[in-house]
């Protein structure tokens, strides 16, 4: 089983959103993929069509509670899921005492180790202890950046958490940096790249995942953008991202 997350701290760089269309992506691809939302705003619980009512449990309860992982899991149309809800924002005050807590959710995961081919962890945007717990239990990072300035800023902080995980974390590895909302007609696109390219080198990602309005009408009605239109951009760009992950960490396409 590998674990990957999907990690940036700075918002509305479609996070989320890559999150849920990757692991769709990956399935299609033949692969038993578990997305865990791990961030409390729950963006990936709802885009993935899952509403959670007061008595369903997740992945707080799981963290904080030792409710069984597999029991918390949503089997949805595109993948399997475990959710977040409203109470996962109260867990990180609740694990300030627990022994290992910057662990637990890899013990968790061990339970369902068998089950699952990869599992893509959709973080918080914010180094927080449950982007602690994501990174421990993780092999490899991927980052997704927008072309702006901010980016380049970011970036640095991100390599510097990820150096930092390692002494917890020893397998920790930096997969990739990836562009999303992606437009080639403005020049702060190419200066931002070539900025990226500069210091990370071949940790630039070929794909980019470009502006695409399918995109956002596909998360307006809880579906990934190749189930909502198979030919468009995001489609293809996602399927492309899937892909490259795979050969990052030295998978095969069945």
């Amino acid at each position: 089983m590998k674990i990957i997350s999907i990690l940036n701290q700075k918002g509305g760089v479609a996070k989320t959103t890559t999150a849920t269309n990757l692991s769709y992506e990956l399935k299609r691809l033949g692969k038993r993929v578990l997305l865990v939302d791990m961030d409390p705003q729950g963006n990936a619980t709802i885009g993935s069509g899952v509403f959670l009512n007061d008595e369903d449990k997740e992945i707080s309860h799981t963290l904080c509670d030792d409710e069984d992982i597999r029991s918390i899991i949503k089997n949805t149309d595109y993948y399997d899921l475990a959710p977040a809800g409203l109470q996962l924002a109260g867990a990180e005050l609740k694990m300030i005492n627990m022994m290992a807590r910057e662990s637990v959710l890899k013990s968790r995961l061990e339970t369902v180790r068998e089950n699952y081919d990869y599992v893509v962890i959709d973080c918080a945007p914010s180094l927080s202890i449950l982007t602690l717990n994501a990174l421990v239990a993780s092999k490899n990072i991927f980052i997704p950046v927008v072309p702006d300035i901010f980016s380049v800023v970011g970036i640095n902080q991100l390599l510097d958490t990820i150096e930092a995980v390692k002494g917890i974390n020893q397998n920790l590895e930096l997969g990739g940096v990836f562009f999303t909302k992606y437009d080639v007609r403005e020049k702060i696109t190419a200066d931002t790249r070539e900025k990226l390219s500069s210091y990370l080198g071949d940790k630039i990602m070929n794909t980019v995942i470009r502006v695409n309005a399918d995109i956002k009408k596909a998360q307006s009605e809880f579906k990934p953008v190749s189930v909502f239109n198979e030919k468009c951009n995001g489609t293809q760009d996602y399927k492309a991202l899937a892909k490259e992950i795979l050969k990052q960490v030295g998978d095969t396409i069945e």
